[in-house]
């Protein structure tokens, strides 16, 4: 999505030039007819809503209003709108019809508003320089990075008081300015990057509430409110780049090749490969629920009382819309289970959620089974390790059943059984 959405601006932008050069008969030697460049527009904008259906339906009144934005002529805005408007329909009508029915129509319908505002970002975030990644939580403390980064977010801020500055001077003083202003593109692209970027950021915050509650439909294509900052970085893209055109003296190669390593170094941190620490023991390694999450490993080792602790290694796959329990079983010689843990998965000593892991991370947790009664330890043979939904009791599926089966007397081997 993010990398179709500079080509609809541009296309937009190509389309209204073309038809104004072409009704003001304009054209020369090298021109093209403007129908290619229709065409364009409307195959673009297909692909952001198909590319991302949340973010391409948001985009598609942002572009609407780019294609009516000054100063081209009412005629070649109209036009471009139309393509637009054609791109999407064509888009949503596709959907709906292949979208599997209740599907598509549960995409379009509206959401639990308090839920959804319940994961609406807070100010302080939006420059905060923490860094994570899996799924958001409801909270202060989500872990998801927000922030709008320095060097695109500083760029932007010089590119707008660049342009205002230059404006300001060469309206009010009557000497030679010392920067020209923006040609009437260029300011008009800053004014639609400054309005609509601020705009989008403010919605994402705690502080839209009530806005998204006097209008709720506004959020049906959404997720969670963050979703639109999906829409912000292209916008500070814009105005970081229009930086060396506004102030031309940022312009010359040496200071040119320094905001170009700024970006670079601004985002290396960002851009290191995320590594696992775990080497999965390839006799127990599997995927519960289909994928959602894998168990790596399963060390056991004998405490000097009369218990046994057993370290699982878990690694999420997929985001995880639910809290399972683990639950590890101990039995006998002759299948009788004489030692159990049941409870939510631990990690460094305490209760961690499954809802609140990240993907990819290791999740590792030490678990002490005790044997009822006066039962020896040593009379556990095999464990039982699993999943489950503590509301229903249902287990998660692992390799065509609901458990891994672990053995004492031979601790490499683990299988899955009845």
């Amino acid at each position: 999505f993010l990398g179709l959405l500079p080509w609809a601006f541009a296309g937009i932008t190509s389309t209204r030039l073309t038809l104004e050069k072409t009704a003001s008969h304009q054209e020369g030697k090298g021109e093209f007819s403007p129908l290619p460049r229709i065409f364009f527009v409307v195959m673009i904008a297909t692909l952001l809503v198909f590319a991302d259906p949340t973010l391409g339906l948001v985009s598609l009144p942002f572009l609407i209003i780019w294609t009516l934005w000054p100063p081209r002529t009412w005629a070649a805005r109209l036009t471009a709108m139309i393509a637009v408007l054609v791109g999407g329909i064509w888009a949503v009508d596709l959907i709906w019809l292949f979208g599997a029915g209740s599907g598509a129509k549960q995409f379009f319908s509206t959401l639990d508003i308090e839920s959804f505002l319940a994961h609406s970002i807070h100010p302080y975030q939006l420059l905060s320089p923490a860094w994570g990644f899996g799924v958001s939580t409801p909270d202060w403390k989500d872990s998801v990075s927000f922030q709008l980064g320095l060097v695109a977010l500083g760029l932007a801020v010089l590119t707008v008081a660049f342009a205002f500055s230059a404006r300001r001077q060469a309206t009010h003083s009557t000497e030679e300015p010392v920067a020209k202003p923006a040609r009437s593109g260029s300011w008009y692209a800053i004014l639609y990057a400054t309005i609509f970027g601020l705009l989008l950021v403010f919605m994402t915050t705690t502080l839209a509430g009530p806005v998204w509650r006097i209008f709720p439909q506004l959020a049906g294509p959404l997720v969670y409110p963050s979703d639109l900052l999906g829409l912000v970085g292209p916008l500070l893209a814009l105005l970081a780049g229009l930086v060396v055109h506004v102030e031309r003296r940022l312009a010359a190669l040496p200071v040119w090749a320094a905001i170009v390593a700024l970006a670079v170094l601004g985002s290396y941190n960002y851009l290191a490969p995320r590594t696992t620490q775990v080497v999965p023991d390839l006799t127990i390694a599997t995927d519960f629920g289909g994928g959602k999450v894998s168990l790596l490993r399963a060390d056991i080792s004998p405490l000097a009382s009369n218990a046994l602790t057993i370290t699982v290694d878990f690694q999420p796959l997929q985001p995880l819309d639910f809290d399972y329990n683990v639950f590890i079983h101990g039995f006998d010689a002759l299948g009788n289970r004489i030692a159990q843990w049941d409870g939510q998965p631990q990690r460094a000593g305490e209760a961690d959620p499954m809802t609140t892991w990240m993907i990819g991370d290791i999740v590792s947790g030490n678990y002490v089974l005790t044997p009822e009664g006066d039962r020896p330890i040593s009379d556990v043979k095999s464990m039982w390790i699993g999943l489950y939904n503590w509301q229903t009791g249902e287990r998660l599926a692992v390799n065509g059943d609901d458990k891994v089966i672990l053995s004492l007397d031979a601790p490499a081997a683990a299988e899955t059984g009845p």
